[in-house]
Formats: C-alpha cells, sequence, structure tokens
C-alpha cells in the first residue's frame, strides 16, 4: 500500500495545531464562567475521539468485509490502495467537506 509519510506528519501537526486552539477556547469561555459551555464541548469531544478510535480500529475488518462481499464496485473501491480505507482518500475528502 502507498504511504506518504509526509501527508501525514502534515495531519499529525494539523490535529496538534487544532487541539491546542480548542485549549485555548476552553480556556477563555472557563475564565468566562462559561463552564457549562465548556462541558458540553468536553463531552462531545470525548463522543468524537471515541468514535475515531473506534473506525480506526474497525477499520481493517470492515474493508476485508466489504472485499469479500463481491459487491461489485463498492468492493473495488474498498480494496484500492489509495480508497476510502487510506490517509490519502481522506486528505481532500476532509477539505471537501470543510
Amino acid at each position: 500500500k502507498p504511504q506518504n509519510l509526509l501527508l501525514s506528519a502534515c495531519h499529525v501537526t494539523n490535529v496538534g495545531a487544532q487541539i491546542n486552539q480548542m485549549r485555548r477556547a476552553l480556556e477563555y469561555k472557563r475564565s468566562n464562567g462559561e463552564d457549562e459551555a465548556v462541558n458540553d464541548i468536553l463531552m462531545k469531544a470525548g463522543a468524537t475521539a471515541v468514535a475515531g478510535a473506534a473506525f480506526v480500529l474497525g477499520g481493517p475488518a470492515l474493508q476485508n468485509a466489504l472485499v469479500n462481499a463481491n459487491l461489485g464496485v463498492v468492493s473495488t473501491v474498498a480494496g484500492a490502495d489509495a480508497g476510502p480505507f487510506t490517509v490519502h482518500f481522506w486528505a481532500p475528502m476532509s477539505k471537501w467537506l470543510i
């Protein structure tokens, strides 16, 4: 499978920057007495982290199931070297969603 370590490093750096921005926003809200909003954001962030971890851990099993199901183009795309189960696919997808 293709590996693009520079792209991966860019994603890791971006995640770190976004986490720092969230830390700053939470710090600001907390200093203004918005503790309920801070708790709400932290709960949503925790749920997102759990869902992300579940997808990362369950991805290989889901990919194998889709490839072995012989669903035509769905199985072909799922098994592609640069398909939806690789970092290469999600970089442009996440930009389109923004």
